[in-house]
């Protein structure tokens, strides 16, 4: 058995999640979609909920190669990174006709209640993007690009808050307004007076 059987079996089961969610998805639909025998999966994860606590974190890296240079890059104002983030998701969920929303955030309104070691990750992820847009706040307020009537912190939580929030509503409408309404506010309320 090699990483590339594991890493089939954590993309298809990624893929099958986002669409139907943890409970939704069963262990022979994975194995169909990752085409590997039921060996397989127990030979790399003991159980359905070690394979859920190892999907969040191969999410998290999908979504950290494309979310860590924005906010690296040197080039773009705070305000700007934010805009690219928000726009990077927006890609993403017309892509997938505004029906999928973030996975983490679906799995922490399914899974958070069910499954304590689930929820223990989840977490972990939350306060990964929490430190991530903190960052970007951080940055931004020291240069006078970002209002500091807040800590880097505060706002960071707000804009996770309010972003899960309009990825809901988005999934609800099968429409991209509540991102580009939650954005609107967001931003203006980034900036100093």
């Amino acid at each position: 058995m090699n990483e590339d059987t594991r890493e089939r079996i954590l993309e298809a089961g990624t893929e099958l999640i986002h669409l139907h969610g943890f409970q939704g998805t069963g262990l022979k639909a994975i194995l169909d979609a990752a085409n590997v025998p039921k060996g397989s999966f127990y030979h790399y994860f003991k159980s359905k909920e070690d394979f859920g606590i190892a999907v969040i974190e191969y999410y998290e890296q999908v979504i950290a190669r494309a979310r860590f240079p924005l906010g690296q890059d040197p080039s773009l104002t705070a305000i700007q990174c934010f805009e690219k983030l928000f726009e990077l998701s927006r890609k993403f969920n017309a892509e997938t006709n505004y029906s999928r929303g973030c996975l983490i955030a679906n799995l922490s309104q399914e899974m958070s209640a069910l499954s304590p070691p689930i929820r223990e990750r989840l977490q972990e992820s939350h306060r990964k993007i929490v430190k991530t847009f903190a960052d970007i706040v951080r940055r931004g307020q020291e240069k006078g690009e970002i209002s500091t009537a807040f800590t880097a912190e505060e706002a960071a939580v707000f804009i996770l808050t309010c972003r899960n929030g309009a990825l809901t509503s988005m999934k609800a409408t099968g429409s991209e307004e509540p991102l580009l309404i939650s954005e609107k506010f967001l931003l203006q309320y980034l900036l100093p007076a």
